[in-house]
């Protein structure tokens, strides 16, 4: 998590527990920063082609804005979300609390009936399923105008590096993003070890459609070293390798992790 704003939220109130605050907070922060980044914006670029610096458009600011804040913030935004269901039991099975208040019972309270519905559900419409579904209409409005430089400069976060039969990638990728996140959150109740092996399954299943969809591009690899740049004189599969090696060095993680659970319940029962 980037920014931890529970040292901001002033002294607890029952009548308005901090985990409720803590997600109006993050829910107002993409957009504060969205607008500030748009409308304070000052940088130029070649958006034309012609080699000199350019202003950028009110949308394609925008646009930049959008995608940069967003992706930088949404584990912690579908983390913050998903806190609504994300509840545990103390002391016997017909009591479950909030897993970010444990003075907040789940299903039961007031507050949780009140500001789940206020606040955490439209979070997880705006943000979980929102910035996925915004991502993947602008891919497809761009789909055949990528490599136009406005649109490079523009949609640089999404498809640097991808094959162009496969723009919906980073889509993908955010959709793994937002299941891993619902599994540390929400699996917290049927235990560690559970948790691990749902882990491994969303790794793993992304793996897999890493391996069989191949959306990175093959890129230069030779190295000129009078002119200091990469030419066609070699060719590498590197984007593809790197995302692959990523991916088995997590699920490595996790079975480690998972190992060292069950081994501790073994030795140390």
């Amino acid at each position: 998590q980037i920014l931890l704003l529970d040292c901001l939220l002033g002294e607890y109130e029952e009548v308005f527990p901090h985990v409720f605050k803590r997600a109006i907070a993050w829910g107002v922060t993409p957009i504060v920063l969205i607008a500030a980044y748009t409308i304070l914006w000052s940088k130029k670029a070649d958006v034309d082609g012609d080699g000199s610096a350019d202003e950028l458009a009110f949308k394609d600011r925008f646009l930049i804005s959008f995608f940069v804040v967003n992706f930088m913030l949404y584990p912690t935004l579908c983390k913050e979300a998903m806190m609504v269901f994300s509840c545990v039991s103390i002391g016997d099975s017909e009591h479950w609390f909030m897993n970010g208040d444990y003075d907040v019972e789940c299903y039961v309270d007031a507050r949780y009936s009140r500001f789940s519905l206020i606040i955490m559900l439209p979070m997880v419409v705006l943000y979980i399923l929102g910035v996925p579904l915004a991502t993947a209409i602008i891919i497809f409005a761009y789909r055949n105008k990528v490599h136009i430089p406005v649109n490079v400069l523009k949609l640089h976060m999404l498809t640097a590096g991808i094959r162009d039969s496969k723009l919906m990638w980073e889509v993908l990728m955010l959709l793994q993003k937002a299941a891993f996140v619902w599994v540390a959150v929400y699996m917290r109740k049927y235990g560690q070890v559970a948790q691990a092996y749902a882990g491994i399954l969303v790794i793993g299943g992304g793996l897999l459609a890493l391996l069989k969809n191949h959306p990175y591009k093959v890129i230069n690899t030779g190295y000129d070293p009078e002119s200091g740049k990469f030419d066609e004189t070699k060719k590498g599969d590197v984007l593809q390798n790197i995302a692959t090696q990523s991916s088995i060095v997590l699920l490595g993680t996790m079975y480690l992790g998972l190992f060292e659970l069950i081994a501790s319940d073994y030795f140390y029962a």
